[in-house]
């Protein structure tokens, strides 16, 4: 059966009352031209159980099971077994506006003609909610020229143009034109892989549409792969620099604008870890770091950034831990 958007939901590890609020801000949407395709990654017998008794009353909700092999190559099915004109991706611990299928309707009949369809979304921790406000404060056509803003905003350099467009939840991505260009998630990646994703099919169009409505709740997690052991977080953004630098090569960046992504890398890192001197030695070696290190006082960053990173850069790392608790 046609419809006109999947919801492609990956399922690993998520609490039963995480899932339930993501599920229920699906049921509840006050349009429903869609399908719900649940993807099981090798998550437990508990959240099967729990997962078939939830749909088991709803025919546009869909159920599929495979070993873990990570979200990338369970996104990849999402895609494979969508009947919607249009996808959408949703976590298992994020969740709905309770208008965002009919604000995707109402978008759509106003400029149906674009690849790809970039939302707004709050950030959801503790109980609160943070907006994050972009330069563009109404919905427009994304000009071929803006393109570019798209890729400096990731990298963190014009961070105000367009504010948390790493991600492919909360976005509308036309099917036809995914498959056509065979835009799929790498397998290869245990970070990034939206990113990456992303680079993609802002690589193949720049026939995109961005709208200042309010669509998706994302949730901070702690225990994402974002965060925990800093060597594995490294050796995990090492793996995505390889992939970046092969797609990013294609766009003929000057390499300042690239110093950011390491830089932004860099920060991440500083609030992974205490023992600054630990990462300085993790990190010296890398050519990625190396460069941007050097490249501190040209690029456009906060004031308090570019001490820590000058204070890296000269191995003064006690003061670091100060100026980070103030």
């Amino acid at each position: 059966m046609k419809v006109l958007f999947s919801i492609i939901v990956p399922i690993y590890k998520v609490e039963i009352n995480l899932l339930k609020e993501c599920l229920d801000s699906v049921c509840t949407q006050s349009y429903n031209d869609y399908e719900c395709i649940l993807i099981s990654d090798g998550a437990s017998k508990e959240i099967i159980l729990f997962l078939e008794d939830y749909i088991k009353d709803k025919s546009n909700f869909k159920l599929f099971m495979k070993e873990n092999s990570g979200v990338s190559d369970t996104r990849n099915l999402g895609i494979e077994k969508a009947k919607g004109k249009y996808l959408t991706f949703l976590d298992a611990d994020d969740f709905l506006e309770k208008d965002s299928l009919k604000n995707f309707d109402l978008t759509l009949k106003k400029n149906n003609n674009h690849d790809y369809y970039i939302f707004k979304n709050n950030i959801y921790k503790d109980g609160k909610y943070t907006h994050y406000n972009n330069e563009i404060e109404f919905s427009k056509k994304i000009e071929e020229k803006e393109i570019l803003d798209l890729y400096l905003s990731t990298f963190g350099c014009k961070v105000n143009k367009f504010h948390w467009i790493e991600s492919v939840w909360g976005n509308l991505y036309k099917k036809e034109f995914i498959i056509k260009n065979n835009i799929l998630f790498d397998k290869k990646l245990e970070i990034g892989e939206d990113l990456m994703f992303n680079y993609t099919v802002w690589n193949k169009s720049n026939n995109a549409f961005y709208s200042n409505i309010v669509v998706y709740n994302y949730r901070i997690n702690n225990q994402s792969v974002m965060h925990g052991n800093i060597h594995n977080l490294i050796k995990k953004y090492l793996k995505l620099n390889e992939v970046f630098e092969n797609l990013i090569i294609q766009l003929k960046f000057e390499k300042k604008y690239y110093s950011c992504f390491y830089i932004k890398q860099l920060k991440k890192y500083f609030k992974s870890t205490n023992n600054y001197k630990e990462l300085y030695n993790l990190v010296k070696e890398h050519n990625y770091y190396k460069f941007s290190i050097l490249e501190i006082i040209t690029l456009n960053l906060k004031f308090k950034d570019k001490i820590f990173l000058l204070l890296f850069k000269f191995k003064i790392l006690y003061l670091i831990d100060f100026i980070k608790k103030k």
